[in-house]
């Protein structure tokens, strides 16, 4: 009888999973208030997305996303007592990395009818040396995307010596993320430059450059701020007049020049962010001797400061 009575409670349990509709409604997500916008946009994602979970994975698991300090924690937790937790870096690695905490729960078994004829204690001692069983093993814990792609634009100003020059800049970048490590290229172009100190009477100084560069750095998180502190080496190619004519008294001149770059990231919402860059020059081989189109011309800058605002957008 009581055969029987496990044989019809599974018939049960399989037609209403069949009725079940196809929307998930096992997988609970919860969030704390203090969660910036970006952080509760994320949240609501993964509430959408926790819906379309196949049946296979759709099982009684609640969600929390709750702040730790200055880091953002996702865990997830089953009645019976099986949990596993991780620190999530941005909002968008919350979706892939809050749903690879649910996958990575084993499922529980159906119960299966057990026999009701006593058997006596039997006197082997238990082999020690079976493996542990499904529910007691530690959750592998799951990781975000390997790679990342973000492109962005900023524009500001830049500061040139010993030229004593400004600049006006735009910038256009990109950035692969590998875990904690970046590789960006980025492109610049000044299209105007002007002295800080006036030149002889009649000069009519301008100035130009296009710059492109490659570095490789580190990203850094503190709460919702994302720092990448990028070296690069810099191609600049500069173009400086001091005539009345576009060329007069002056030319076209190639520099390499070596950037040490701290680019601060705000996320607005769960796929962009404000950026602000702050950025240093240095011509290495024109410190001592900056390069002149004429003995009268003023100097091409050696090292220079920039500062640039602007937003950059996740491609993957």
């Amino acid at each position: 009888m009581a055969a029987l009575a496990f044989g019809w409670a599974g018939k049960a349990r399989r037609a209403e999973a069949q009725a079940r509709p196809n929307a998930c409604d096992a997988v609970r997500v919860g969030a704390g208030n203090d969660l910036p916008p970006p952080w509760q946009e994320a949240v609501e994602a993964l509430r959408t997305r926790a819906k379309t979970l196949p049946r296979d994975d759709c099982q009684a698991v609640e969600i929390t996303v709750r702040r730790d300090g200055d880091r953002v924690i996702a865990s997830a937790s089953t009645a019976d007592g099986r949990r596993a937790e991780r620190a999530i870096r941005t909002p968008s690695d919350l979706v892939p990395v809050a749903l690879g905490l649910v996958a990575s729960i084993p499922p529980e078994e159906e119960e299966r009818p057990v026999a009701t004829r006593a058997t006596p204690p039997s006197s082997v001692a238990p082999d020690e040396s079976k493996e542990p069983d499904e529910k007691s093993r530690p959750l592998p814990e799951p990781t975000p995307p390997s790679l990342r792609l973000s492109l962005g634009a900023a524009t500001g100003v830049r500061a040139g010596f010993p030229t004593s020059a400004g600049m006006f800049e735009i910038e256009g970048f990109a950035n692969l993320l590998a875990r904690d490590w970046v590789v960006s290229a980025s492109v610049r172009w000044v299209p105007y430059g002007w002295r800080f100190t006036p030149g002889p009477p009649g000069e009519q100084y301008s100035y130009q450059e296009v710059a492109l560069g490659l570095g490789f750095g580190r990203r850094f998180t503190a709460s919702s701020l994302v720092i990448d502190a990028i070296a690069s080496t810099v191609l600049v190619s500069s173009t400086e007049s001091t005539g009345e004519g576009y060329d007069s008294d002056g030319g076209f001149k190639a520099q390499v020049r070596l950037d040490a770059a701290f680019r601060l990231s705000l996320p607005i919402t769960r796929h962009w962010s404000a950026v602000a860059v702050l950025d240093g020059e240095l011509d290495p081989f024109h410190v001592a001797a900056p390069i002149r189109f004429d003995p009268e011309s003023p100097p091409l800058p050696t090292w220079t400061i920039g500062l640039r605002l602007g937003a950059s957008g996740d491609l993957l």
